[in-house]
């Protein structure tokens, strides 16, 4: 749509408040549109906000090509911990409810 390539575009310019607009109008749009579900997790991400981020990468289809990306995305999520073994520890407190999302493949 008009509205998730606009926000891809402010993405890229790291317009983020623009971009997370954007692809909310997306969704209001289409609600299944699975890439303005994943690029606002990553609007999300990118301004720190985890919490937000995680909950809009949960709403993403069972679709497989998504279903990497979104694991993809969660790895990225954790790369922010202080050590490896806290990011080893969040990752796998995280796996199973993932694997709850992707296993109704």
């Amino acid at each position: 749509t008009v509205f998730l390539n606009r926000g891809l575009i402010y993405l890229k310019q790291k317009s983020f408040i623009q971009a997370g607009q954007q692809f909310q109008k997306a969704l209001r749009v289409n609600p299944e549109n699975n890439l303005a579900k994943l690029n606002l997790g990553d609007v999300y991400f990118l301004q720190k906000d985890i919490e937000n981020a995680f909950l809009h990468w949960k709403t993403v289809s069972k679709a497989e090509i998504y279903n990497q990306q979104l694991l993809r995305r969660v790895g990225y999520l954790h790369t922010d911990s202080l050590t490896f073994m806290q990011w080893i520890m969040n990752f796998e407190t995280t796996l199973p409810e993932l694997l709850s999302i992707t296993a109704d493949n």
